[in-house]
């Protein structure tokens, strides 16, 4: 855990200088995705695809910032803001929908923070995890366990996100009925 905690430092510190000096989104990406490399994912083979094109219809594409692959199949996209941006809904629907597209259960928003949505086959993919972006964030080791190339694993991934999703559901259901009564 102590290693991970060093990893995730690693990775943010980049990420908070790019803050202090309100960076633009391309140089941001370039940031993120050498950082990715810090996490063991690799470009050379295919692991970190930027702006990899959907085709939706006949005419148009989209394309997510960034889709992670392993073993040439797409396990999660990454959408990214500029490290002051604080999320839209509309920028969420377009992470939303890259999920969508590319049939993905996982989803990551990284601009002021780190969000991970998972689809559930819900109306929405739904919020599950967040986390600062600060060297000393409690969910840092976490995000560095599930996200490291070495121990990534979709199926431990979708538990934990189904308990998360579990959990959130119960709490709107017993903020709901609060309400009625």
């Amino acid at each position: 855990m102590k290693r991970n905690i060093s990893i995730w430092q690693e990775f943010c510190y980049d990420l908070i200088e790019a803050r202090k000096g309100d960076v633009l989104e391309e140089p941001y990406q370039n940031i993120v995705e050498s950082n990715l490399r810090q996490l063991g994912w690799s470009k050379v083979q295919g692991e970190i695809c930027p702006k990899e094109r959907i085709n939706v219809g006949s005419h148009n594409q989209v394309e997510p910032d960034i889709t992670m692959k392993l073993d040439g199949e797409a396990v999660f996209v990454i959408e990214l803001k500029r490290p002051r941006n604080v999320m839209t809904s509309r920028q969420e629907q377009q992470l939303l929908s890259y999920m969508r597209l590319r049939k993905i259960s996982f989803g990551l928003y990284i601009g002021h923070d780190i969000r991970l949505y998972y689809d559930c086959n819900a109306d929405f993919p739904m919020l599950v995890w967040n986390t600062e972006i600060d060297l000393n964030a409690q969910c840092g080791a976490e995000f560095v366990d599930f996200f490291s190339r070495d121990t990534f694993n979709r199926q431990r991934i979708e538990n934990f996100c189904l308990a998360k999703a579990k959990d959130i559901r119960t709490k709107e259901t017993m903020a709901n009925f609060r309400q009625a009564l």
